[in-house]
């Protein structure tokens, strides 16, 4: 169902109009993903989806409300300019989203609905890169558990049936891999990215599918020598683990139900000894006391002492395994599910951690470097660059090959960097900014600019107290093909005197571009407490106020504006949108926790 949430100027904001190019700041929001025209934006966090169109100023929300379901959004290039999003319906049903109506992938009957993705689109909607659970998905399982797929539209302008690329059917190490995705797609839906792990999930390397002129494809692994030293040989991982024999199917229904019975009897006396009615605790209910058919229990014996004796030769062969397997890994892995590509297909980037030689060999954990690095899908031989920075993740790469970055890696307060293409050395992105548009470098210096306070830590553990003023934060960032259109986010924890929020902001280069800067904020407008436990005060000159929840629903509205609302009682727990319309004609949303 669609769910048109609003109809706005924007939420609260900073707007700046230049030459046609624009500016724009969002307090509030964690715009994540955007289209390469920038009309298109989403946010997604904990099963609750925002979709923002920013030519008409419309909000749409989806959201695991009381019996809803969970959304998400694809992980690779997930919007196209049209406005079609991919991702997926409660961690099941891979879907895309289109003029506001949630639409379903088709699956064969017999899939598993569970961990099924649509993660990337060509810009003309022609094909969705995704990845499918395998059939039987299993935790417990030896197989393989996620696969890749590809939908293709048809004449008839619906998606067919998907197609299971071809990949691998064993790791580096000679073993079934655990996983292996697609997750972004190239503008002519020819190239496919994505990852595949070993067996043990824990050392990812990168893979690319290609499709040819006949329409067959076929797939390339990136990095994998790197995972295990050179020269290693793996011995064979054992073809089959044995199980261990089940009791109950050399039993009768007769001996079944007299063990029911009795565990029954079992669970009321051990009831009655808890209550102090019984002194003596009961005793358990063993399988075996109930198997009574002689042959039957001497089939159960052999059956038992088999598993023990294949079990023992299992054990040894993949003790033998594993004494080459950690002595020939280099420990080097792919970030998970960081897949970082460029439209025209080109370019994989991707950050690439290793044990730091220097570490402090007593640090509670091993302590590791974390680089980018860029595959040339085009240069003879497919080489990997390693380029400059240290604990990153990459957010984007352009078709020309320059790479945008972010750090710190675990955390929201990130700052932005670039690497120009043909280099290895990055660059400040306020600097690159600078050299390239000087009305949006001056923008992001007056916006972007925060009193910065934190904790690090001396040699010897101590903490010292950092404080910089005019700090310039400029987030993680994500950037269209050809560098003109920039969004990103970041966790501002100091400009609010009682809580952080997440600020986004958009940067369009394009004169003209067609996306219209909204009206700026003209009245000043407090919403407090922020996350509160009951009544939120609102300060202000407010003439009605509207109050949504995250799946769109109504929860309160009011013209006759009271400056305060009592939140626990009119809306329970958990995440609301509060809009607010002043008495001079601006509207202003407000994202407010309830606790």
């Amino acid at each position: 169902m669609k769910k048109q949430l609003l109809t706005l100027a924007c939420a609260s904001f900073i707007a700046c109009t230049c030459f046609g190019q624009t500016m724009k700041k969002y307090e509030g929001l964690l715009f994540d993903k955007m289209s390469p025209n920038g009309q298109w934006t989403t946010q997604a966090m904990q099963g609750s989806v925002v979709i923002f169109n920013r030519v008409d100023s419309v909000f749409y929300v989806y959201g695991d409300g009381e019996g809803g379901s969970a959304y998400s959004i694809g992980q690779g290039n997930a919007i196209n300019n049209d406005g079609i999003i991919v991702g997926g319906i409660s961690d099941s049903q891979p879907a895309y989203w289109q003029d506001g109506e949630w639409n379903l992938l088709p699956l064969a009957e017999a899939d598993t609905v569970v961990f099924n993705s649509a993660d990337g689109i060509t810009p003309d909607g022609r094909r969705i890169a995704g990845t499918m659970a395998c059939t039987k998905w299993d935790l417990n399982a030896s197989g393989q558990m996620l696969a890749p797929v590809v939908w293709t539209k048809g004449e008839d302008g619906k998606y067919g049936m998907y197609q299971r690329l071809p990949q691998p059917t064993r790791d580096f190490s000679g073993r079934i891999p655990m996983y292996i995705t697609a997750r972004s797609i190239s503008d002519d839906g020819k190239t496919i990215f994505g990852q595949i792990s070993d067996y043990s999930g824990m050392y990812p390397c990168l893979i690319v599918y290609k499709e040819d002129a006949d329409g067959n494809w076929s797939y390339q692994t990136l990095g994998e020598e790197l995972l295990y030293k050179e020269g290693a040989e793996f011995p064979a991982w054992p073809n089959y683990e044995p199980k261990q024999p089940n009791i109950k199917n050399y039993m009768s229904e007769t001996e079944l139900a007299e063990y029911n019975n009795a565990m029954a009897l079992y669970e009321d006396s051990t009831d009655l000894y808890n209550q102090g009615l019984i002194d003596k605790y009961p005793s358990y209910p063993l399988y075996d006391d109930y198997l009574k058919n002689e042959a039957k229990k001497e089939e159960y014996t052999q059956a038992c002492d088999k598993y023990e004796e294949e079990n023992e030769a299992y054990q040894d062969s993949t003790a033998v395994f594993y004494d080459v397997f950690y002595e020939a890994c280099t420990e080097k892995a792919f970030a998970f599910n960081e897949v970082i590509t460029s439209e025209n297909g080109r370019y994989y980037v991707c950050s690439l951690s290793y044990p730091d030689p220097d570490g402090d060999p007593l640090a509670w954990s091993q302590e590791t470097i974390t680089v980018p690095v860029c595959f040339d899908l085009q240069a003879e031989g497919t080489p990997m660059t390693q380029l400059d920075g240290n604990d990153v993740i990459t957010c984007s790469v352009l078709n020309d090959g320059t790479v945008f970055l972010a750090t710190p890696s675990m955390e929201y307060t990130r700052n932005a960097y670039v690497i120009p293409a043909g280099s290895k050395k990055a660059m400040s992105f306020f600097d690159w900014m600078k050299a390239k548009n000087l009305p949006a470098y001056n923008w992001m210096t007056e916006n972007l600019s925060f009193d910065y306070t934190g904790v690090e830590y001396d040699e010897d553990g101590n903490e010292i107290l950092v404080s910089v003023p005019d700090s310039l934060i400029a987030g993680t960032i994500s950037v269209n093909s050809e560098g003109t259109v920039f969004s990103s986010f970041l966790w501002d924890a100091w400009s609010l005197a009682d809580r952080g929020q997440y600020i986004s902001y958009f940067i369009d280069l394009n004169p003209a571009s067609g996306v219209a800067a909204p009206k700026a904020e003209a009245t000043e407008v407090k919403v407090y407490p922020n996350p509160t436990t009951d009544i939120l005060y609102i300060d202000g000159d407010i003439c009605k106020i509207n109050i949504f929840d995250l799946s769109g629903r109504v929860v309160y509205e009011s013209s006759s504006v009271s400056s305060s609302i009592p939140m626990a009682s009119i809306a329970g727990r958990g995440t609301y949108l509060v809009k607010l319309t002043t008495t001079d004609g601006n509207i202003v949303v407000k994202t407010v926790s309830v606790n």
